[in-house]
């Protein structure tokens, strides 16, 4: 009677778990649903967004990019988990 080995019953990821956490923040959502390179990739780009937001291109315009990013990002993890 040994415990079960790490990895060796991975639960179903969540489509909509995926989705919410996309909104939240963009890319966070991949990565939980285990396409690490393209969630670090987005969240990087929604980082400097963020930043550039702050700074070069104003608040509203970064917004606007943000929010069109984190909507992107959200149906993509949406669609890829549920295909």
């Amino acid at each position: 009677m040994g415990l079960p080995s790490l990895g060796s019953a991975t639960k179903a990821k969540s489509p909509r778990g995926a989705m919410w956490l996309s909104l939240t923040w963009p890319g966070s959502g991949h990565v939980y649903a285990g396409i690490t390179e393209k969630g670090a990739i987005l969240c990087g780009i929604s980082a400097v967004l963020f930043a550039l937001s702050l700074t070069l291109i104003g608040p509203v315009l970064g917004l606007l990019l943000w929010l069109g990013l984190s909507l992107y990002t959200a149906i993509d993890v949406s669609s890829t988990l549920t295909s």
